[in-house]
């Protein structure tokens, strides 16, 4: 069952189109991410929430715990609809421009949030390829260090503020380093949803 949505949806971060290949890549340099709506049609969200309902946890997944968050790992493995998301048009494009034709899908994670759960925010980088050049560097814009990593969401309901589990600050991926320790901000600007 949904959560009660308290406001009405908005796009906070910049939108570019699913066949804007060019746009998606701009994004991804100047943002660091790049956010894509109406990825899926609506038939494609109900099909996929019913999808994750039917998830039943095994090995190495996170079981329902008190903070009402489940994940469930590698879910291609585990019903047809899931392998669809993993090259899917417009999406899959990206990716190879980004990373190259051979790139491949290592893990397919679910996340089933219910009211009153998630984690906590903080920030974080999944992955940091180098750490050994000044952050002058990567603030040049000659410089360009091509991702080895990239994740997709795909979002099955508006995520309106109370909702929203992924904020971003824009531009941080310049940074070439992992956040400190309490830091929450990078050069002036705070995570954004």
């Amino acid at each position: 069952m949904p959560a009660t949505i308290t406001e009405p949806f908005a796009y906070r971060q910049r939108t570019v189109a699913l066949n804007d290949l060019p746009g998606q890549l701009r994004a991804m340099d100047e943002d660091g991410f790049v956010l894509v709506p109406g990825v899926l049609s609506p038939d494609e969200v109900q099909a996929t929430r019913s999808a994750l309902d039917r998830l039943q946890h095994f090995g190495l997944d996170g079981g329902q715990n008190e903070r009402k968050l489940w994940h469930f790992k590698c879910v291609f493995n585990r019903e047809r609809l899931w392998l669809n998301y993993g090259d899917r048009s417009g999406i899959i494009e990206l990716a190879e421009k980004l990373m190259g034709e051979q790139c491949h899908l290592i893990g397919m994670s679910a996340w089933k949030t219910f009211p009153g759960g998630g984690n906590p925010r903080y920030i974080h980088i999944d992955k940091l390829w180098t750490s050994h050049m000044p952050e002058s560097v990567w603030q040049d814009p000659l410089f360009s260090f091509p991702p080895h990593i990239c994740t997709a969401h795909y979002y099955l309901q508006d995520q309106t503020l109370d909702l929203c589990p992924t904020y971003v600050i824009p531009g941080s991926h310049r940074s070439g380093r992992g956040p400190k320790s309490g830091e929450m901000t990078w050069n002036g600007r705070t995570p954004e949803p």
